[in-house]
């Protein structure tokens, strides 16, 4: 899975989320383990690709809790 790939599978997750609750705040309903399993990418790419995000000021994510920074994303 490439890194675009990965990303666009995590945008999608996360307007999922959005839907159902706050468009800025959120807080993953499972561990990143289980997300890494429901988005089929390997545990580390998917850490390695939300600190990307992270650098990159899209949004912050601290275990759990993610605080949607760039509503573009």
């Amino acid at each position: 899975m490439t890194s675009s790939h990965l990303r666009q599978r995590i945008k999608v997750f996360l307007n999922y989320l959005s839907d159902d609750w706050n468009k800025e705040y959120l807080t993953l309903p499972f561990s990143m383990s289980d997300l890494s399993e429901h988005l089929g990418a390997d545990k580390s790419a998917l850490y390695r690709e939300i600190a990307r995000l992270k650098e990159e000021g899209f949004l912050e994510w601290d275990g759990r809790d993610i605080h949607i920074i760039d509503n573009d994303f």
